[in-house]
């Protein structure tokens, strides 16, 4: 799988060399009182999915993740991914922040940054993240129990007979919830029975090899707190 994860590197690089002129050409704008891009225009990098796996294997092509981690599923893998703002309204460029954030954020965040008003009853998940922004401390408490991901796939069985082609006879859903320590995964089907699994996942850092890993777990005031998020969103 060399090739593929080759493959893979030069993509990243080739990502990495067109933001570089983007910016560069932001940079090359010539803007009024000696003025930058970062002093009028906030940028927001952010991947939209995990690390794809290798084709023919479930391990990704980057090495980080473990077996099973991959895009497609709800595990760290398949579901973290980069996010970085930077421009006007990040205070203190250059740090980290490690609260627990998703991409549904960053709807309330714009709002923010443009100063348009966010109407706290309308039906929109996420909170905005320009508190973090402002705040050089870490990690931000941004009042909620966790975040949580989903993915589903159509479930397609062989038609038989003179029937050829494949049918689709269900979903199976999977949701993830965590509070960046702890993580509770629900996997189920649509198809009659409907049967759903639990697992729970703790998320370790190793600091000798530098991988985040899961762990089973059997803290029950937890899962029953991320369950119940879960259970809320994607009834």
């Amino acid at each position: 799988h060399l090739q593929v994860r080759l493959c893979y590197t030069a993509l990243v690089e080739t990502a990495d060399k067109m933001i570089g002129e983007l910016l560069a050409a932001l940079d090359a704008q010539a803007l009024p009182f000696g003025k930058r891009w970062y002093d009028t225009t906030t940028v927001i990098l952010v991947g939209d999915n995990g690390t794809a796996g290798i084709h023919g294997g479930d391990g990704p092509v980057n090495f980080y993740w473990p077996p099973g981690s991959v895009k497609g599923e709800v595990r760290e893998g398949g579901v973290r991914v980069p996010l970085i703002i930077a421009g006007k309204g990040v205070v203190s460029p250059g740090r980290i922040s490690t609260t627990p954030v998703m991409v549904a954020d960053l709807y309330k965040t714009v709002n923010a940054l443009m100063g348009a008003p966010n109407n706290p009853n309308a039906a929109v998940e996420g909170r905005s993240l320009v508190p973090i922004l402002n705040t050089p401390s870490d990690p931000y408490n941004l009042q909620r129990t966790g975040i949580y991901a989903e993915t589903f796939n159509a479930v397609f069985v062989r038609g038989g007979g003179n029937t050829v082609h494949s049918q689709a006879v269900g979903t199976v859903w999977k949701r993830a919830a965590t509070d960046g320590t702890y993580k509770v995964i629900k996997t189920g089907t649509k198809i009659s029975p409907l049967y759903w699994s639990w697992s729970v996942d703790r998320l370790q850092y190793d600091t000798s090899s530098g991988r985040i890993f899961e762990v089973s777990t059997t803290e029950t005031s937890i899962h029953t707190a991320l369950e119940a998020m879960i259970d809320c969103i994607c009834p």
